[in-house]
């Protein structure tokens, strides 16, 4: 069996720097996706809750009774925003850990 390879202990401001890191970078991976996904497709796809960005604006309309977006395309994007928004909070955790560790 494989031994697991041991992390350092973070302190308090690496953990608060990463989570920082995380956030901002799923913020910025949303707004760049929801402007690319208008830019492709000509609409703003729908999200199950109003969201609100950095600017207070909604990134996107909420979907309602009278929403004609093909299921197909709801879940096209679903599955692209949550890949997005995945792989940019790990980059950006990852790559703060790093620099904080190395800075010590």
């Amino acid at each position: 069996m494989a031994e697991a390879t041991a992390r350092p202990e973070l302190d308090t401001a690496t953990r608060v720097a990463t989570t920082v890191a995380a956030v901002a970078a799923a913020l910025v991976a949303q707004a760049a996706l929801a402007a690319g996904w208008r830019m492709v497709t000509g609409h703003s796809a729908g999200h199950p809750a109003p969201l609100r960005t950095v600017t207070g604006r909604s990134p996107a309309p909420s979907p309602g009774p009278d929403d004609d977006s093909p299921l197909t395309e709801v879940l096209v994007f679903a599955a692209i925003s949550a890949a997005t928004v995945a792989v940019a909070r790990t980059w950006a955790a990852r790559k703060t850990r790093d620099y904080m560790v190395r800075s010590r």
